[in-house]
C-alpha cells in the first residue's frame, strides 16, 4: 500500500508538472513543428486533455479517498485554491486595463462605444448605433459618463463586470452541485476561458456584460426567486438583440424540466423582446431591419429557416466550413471539457449561440475577439445542469467514489491545458514580460501627439492607436491610405502592425513624406503625426 501511495503522489506531481512543460513547448522551445501541430490539429489536443485529465483525475480522487485529512485541513486547501483564483480575477482586470492604456490592446470598437453613451449622456440617440444593435443596457455607464468621459474607464468597468460573473457562478453551481469543490472549478474555467479573456482585453462590447446578469438570473431561478429572475432575464435582453434567443431556448429548456412557470414567462418575454427588437427598432432606424442578417444564408430568421429545410446538405455544410468553424465547436465546449455532452437535453440552452456563430460568413464563426462572450456562458450554465444529471446516475456512482473532486479536477486540469494551447496569451500571468511595448518616453510623445489634433478634425489613424483619439469616431479612418486627404495622419513605427497595415503603411507613410501635402508637427520615438497643409492656408 505504500508503495502504491508513493507511486500516486509521483504520478500526480508529473500531472501538475506537465502544463508547465506544454507551456514551454508551445512559446519558447521553437519548435515551428509542435505550434502547426496546435494550430491545425485542434480536435486531437482536445481529445489528448480530456484522456490526460480523466487519468490525472483518478489519481487525485483516489489519492484523496486514501488519505485522511482533517475537515480544517480541507478547508484550508479550499480557501487556498479561492484565494488563488481571486488574485487570479484581480490580475486579469488590472491587466487587461494595463494592456489598453499602454497601447497594446486592439480596441478598435473602443471608440464607437464611447460616442454611443457619450450621445446617451446628452440625452441624444445614436441612429447609426440603433440601425445596428439594441442594446439599451449601455445607459447603466451614462451616469459614470457625466464625471468621466473615458475610455479607460469603459475598459476597467468592463472587465470588473466580466470577471464579477464569477460570483454568481460560484453561488449558482454551489447551489446546484451541493459541492465547494465543483463551484471553484467552474469559475476557474470561465475566468481562463479564451473566448471571454479576449473579448474584454480586446475592447468594449455590450455583449461581454451578458454573463454577469444571465448567471444572477440563473442562481435567482435555482432559488426560486421569481421576481428577481424576471428582472435579471430583462437585464439580459436589454444587453443585445441577440440574447432574446438565447431566453426563449433557455425557456424551451426549462419546459423539459417541466419548470413551466419559469419556462413559459421567460420563451414569451423573449418572444416579445424579439417582436419589439426585429420589427419595431431595428425598421425604424434601417429600412432594410437589422443590419447583420446579410452575414446569414437565407433573409431573415424566416430565411434561415426555409434554407435549412429546403437545402439541408448545404446547411450542414455552412455549420462545418470552413474548418475553423469545428475548432469553434471544440473551443467552445472543450474549454469545459465537453461535460455538456453528458446530458445532451442541456445543449438546447446552447443551440442558439452555436447557431449565430456557425451559420455566420464573417469573423463571428471564429472563436475570438467579444464574440464567444455569450456562448461561455450558456456552455457554463449547461455544464452545471449536465453535471448535475449524470451525477445522480447509478452507473457513474459506482464506478466514482468522490464524484466531486473527480468531476472538479478534469474540469480545473483541462481548462488550463485549454488556456495555454488557445486562451488568449497577452493575459496569462507567465506571459508577463513578453510583450515589451511601447517605452515611457514613447507612450508620452504619442500622448502629447494625440492631443495636438483637434477634436473636429478628421484623422486617418494606426490600427492600435484610433481607440485612443478624442475625435468622434465618424472623424476617423484606418489609415494613411495610398492617397491620403484627411486633415491629420498619425502612426507609431513602434506598435504593431495588423491587417492591411502589414503590406501598405509603410508604403503609405513614405508616399506622404514626398509627396509634400503634409507637414510633420511631431517626429519622435517612433511616433509621427503629419498636418494637411490646407489647414494653415
Amino acid at each position: 500500500m505504500a508503495t502504491k501511495h508513493i507511486f500516486s503522489k509521483f504520478f500526480i506531481i508529473l500531472f501538475c508538472l506537465f502544463p508547465f512543460y506544454l507551456f514551454y513547448l508551445a512559446f519558447y522551445s521553437n519548435n515551428s513543428f509542435f505550434k502547426n501541430l496546435v494550430n491545425n490539429n485542434v480536435e486531437i489536443f482536445y481529445l489528448f486533455f480530456i484522456v490526460l485529465a480523466v487519468l490525472f483525475s483518478f489519481l487525485v480522487s483516489n489519492y484523496f479517498l486514501k488519505s485522511k485529512y482533517k475537515p480544517s485541513s480541507k478547508f484550508l486547501i479550499l480557501l487556498f485554491i479561492k484565494a488563488l483564483i481571486v488574485v487570479y480575477g484581480i490580475f486579469l482586470v488590472l491587466n487587461s486595463f494595463s494592456r489598453y492604456v499602454s497601447y497594446k490592446s486592439q480596441a478598435i470598437d473602443m471608440a464607437f462605444f464611447n460616442q454611443v453613451i457619450w450621445q446617451l449622456s446628452e440625452f441624444k440617440l445614436s441612429e447609426i448605433a440603433l440601425s445596428q444593435h439594441f442594446s439599451p443596457i449601455l445607459l447603466i455607464f451614462v451616469p459614470f459618463f457625466w464625471i468621466a468621459k473615458s475610455n479607460s474607464f469603459l475598459m476597467l468597468a468592463q472587465s470588473i463586470f466580466v470577471i464579477s460573473a464569477g460570483i454568481p457562478l460560484y453561488l449558482a453551481s454551489k447551489h446546484k452541485l451541493q459541492s465547494e469543490f465543483l463551484p471553484i472549478a467552474l469559475v476557474f474555467a470561465y475566468l481562463s476561458f479564451g473566448g471571454i479573456q479576449f473579448g474584454y482585453a480586446y475592447g468594449f462590447h455590450e455583449i461581454m456584460l451578458f454573463p454577469a446578469f444571465f448567471f444572477w438570473g440563473y442562481y435567482f431561478y435555482l432559488k426560486n426567486k421569481f421576481k428577481t429572475y424576471i428582472l435579471f432575464l430583462i437585464l439580459s435582453l436589454l444587453v443585445k438583440e441577440e440574447v432574446t434567443f438565447i431566453i426563449i431556448f433557455w425557456g424551451l429548456y426549462l419546459a423539459l424540466k417541466k419548470q413551466y412557470k419559469y419556462a413559459i414567462s421567460s420563451i414569451v418575454i423573449g418572444i416579445l423582446w424579439y417582436i419589439l427588437t426585429f420589427h419595431v427598432v431595428f425598421p425604424a432606424f434601417n429600412k432594410g431591419g437589422f443590419g447583420y442578417w446579410g452575414q446569414y444564408p437565407g433573409e431573415g430568421l424566416l430565411g434561415i429557416l426555409q434554407y435549412a429545410i429546403f437545402n439541408p446538405i448545404e446547411f450542414l455544410k455552412t455549420l462545418i466550413t470552413p474548418k475553423y468553424k469545428i475548432d469553434t465547436i471544440l473551443h467552445s465546449y472543450g474549454t469545459f471539457s465537453f461535460l455538456s455532452f453528458l446530458s445532451p437535453s442541456t445543449l438546447i440552452v446552447t443551440t442558439p449561440s452555436l447557431l449565430e456563430k456557425l451559420l455566420s460568413n464573417n469573423i463571428a464563426a471564429a472563436s475570438g475577439f467579444h464574440y464567444s462572450a455569450a456562448i461561455g456562458a450558456v456552455v457554463l450554465v449547461s455544464v452545471i445542469e449536465a453535471i448535475y444529471n449524470i451525477k445522480k446516475k447509478k452507473i457513474f456512482e459506482k464506478l466514482i467514489k468522490n464524484k466531486n473532486i473527480f468531476l472538479g479536477v478534469i474540469i480545473f486540469y483541462v481548462a488550463v491545458l485549454a488556456n495555454i494551447l488557445y486562451g488568449y496569451h497577452p493575459l496569462s500571468p507567465l506571459h508577463i514580460g513578453k510583450e515589451t511595448g511601447l517605452s515611457d518616453a514613447g507612450l508620452l510623445y504619442l500622448e502629447k501627439a494625440i492631443n495636438l489634433i483637434p477634436k473636429d478634425a478628421t484623422v486617418a489613424s494606426q490600427y492600435y492607436i484610433r481607440p485612443h483619439l478624442k475625435s468622434p469616431y465618424w472623424l476617423v479612418k484606418d489609415g494613411p491610405s495610398d492617397n491620403e486627404t484627411y486633415d491629420y495622419v498619425i502612426v507609431n513605427t513602434e506598435l504593431p502592425l495588423v491587417l492591411w497595415e502589414t503590406e501598405h503603411i509603410e508604403k503609405n507613410v513614405n508616399k506622404i513624406m514626398g509627396e509634400g501635402n503634409y507637414e510633420i508637427i511631431v517626429n519622435a520615438y517612433g511616433t509621427l503625426l503629419f498636418r494637411n497643409k490646407r489647414l494653415s492656408k
